[in-house]
């Protein structure tokens, strides 16, 4: 992908938000995608819907999940199809000492049409230290 614009707003519903948060967003937004295909480079225009449901827990004292979901979805008019994309990130943090922190970081991707051949799904984990100089 050579270039990429998005511009768009939504909302976003705070359906829990205590020791623990869970978040709702629906919105739409233009997109503009400039790819170079094998061939030749592709520009696509398409509006699209975006939802998400995100939520941040504290499963004890020490161990924090933060995780969202996204789903996006458009019609591409050149083809006549929904362009489908689920994506997500997890991260998980275990607290070792005041500062010192080890955090697994996992991220996926669903593409169900991608603009050019490309994995429809793609994933990353990460195994990490966060150190907090406070």
């Amino acid at each position: 992908m050579e270039l990429r614009w998005l511009l768009g707003g939504g909302y976003r519903w705070n359906i829990l938000q205590k020791k623990n948060s869970l978040y709702a967003g629906l919105g739409v937004f233009r997109e503009h995608e400039t790819w170079n295909g094998p061939d030749q480079q592709i520009d696509k225009e398409l509006w699209k819907l975006n939802s998400y449901l995100s939520a941040d827990v504290s499963i004890s004292k020490a161990t924090n999940v933060n995780a969202i979901v996204y789903f996006q979805t458009g019609r591409d008019g050149e083809i006549d199809v929904l362009r489908n994309r689920l994506s997500g990130h997890l991260e998980i943090k275990n607290a070792v000492s005041d500062h010192f922190k080890v955090k697994l970081v996992s991220n996926f991707l669903v593409d169900d049409r991608p603009i050019i051949p490309l994995n429809e799904v793609i994933y990353e984990a990460f195994f990490g230290i966060e150190y907090n100089f406070n």
